[in-house]
């Protein structure tokens, strides 16, 4: 028996999904409703229906609500049962088993990561590093504006210092409000 599955948090829309699974043929289809989560209820309850012969078949691998190990895992246990899958949009035998892993595995991260950062600002909370430096950074930086000032080469200024760059070492001078001009000796 052929059964359908539509996902609701994907880039494709539901009525596209539908067409195309009803254009296929499909009688039996599990529609998932729009949601948040990776883990899907309708989804365990077609794995609980498949049985022996039975045909999966879904618009794009992506819309598999699994993670990459769990794929692994319900699809060798479709093989085990003689159960098989296919992707309207993907011909899943010509390509590699790891490539189809891996396009499923950077779309379920994207997709998990959006959510996140809506889940965030939802929350009031915005992502990134917060603007400044550490304590350390600052007592750095303190230091090369007064050894700058005092004339000290910018070579001495990043060994005795233990900075990293000229980059690190000018915003530093930058955020010290020293304006650097012109080029500077190196020694």
């Amino acid at each position: 028996m052929l059964y359908g599955y539509i996902q609701g948090n994907t880039l494709f829309s539901k009525k596209l999904q539908l067409d195309a699974l009803k254009k296929r043929g499909m009688k039996i289809i599990f529609i998932e409703p729009v949601g948040n989560k990776i883990v899907s209820e309708q989804f365990d309850e077609l794995l609980g229906k498949l049985e022996k012969g039975d045909t999966l078949v879904f618009y794009s691998i992506k819309v598999l609500p699994l993670t990459t190990l769990k794929m692994v895992k319900v699809f060798a246990g479709f093989n085990d049962r003689d159960i098989s899958f296919e992707s309207i949009t993907e011909d899943l035998a010509s390509k590699e088993l790891f490539n189809i892993l891996d396009d499923h595995n950077n779309y379920t991260r994207n997709v998990r990561s959006y959510a996140g950062l809506l889940s965030a600002r939802a929350r009031g909370r915005k992502g990134g590093r917060k603007p400044g430096l550490s304590e350390e950074a600052l007592q750095k930086a303190q230091a090369a504006a007064l050894l700058y000032k005092r004339g000290m080469p910018i070579g001495k200024i990043l060994s005795n210092l233990g900075i990293g760059s000229k980059a690190t070492l000018y915003r530093y001078l930058k955020m010290m409000g020293i304006d650097i001009q012109g080029p500077q000796k190196v020694s």
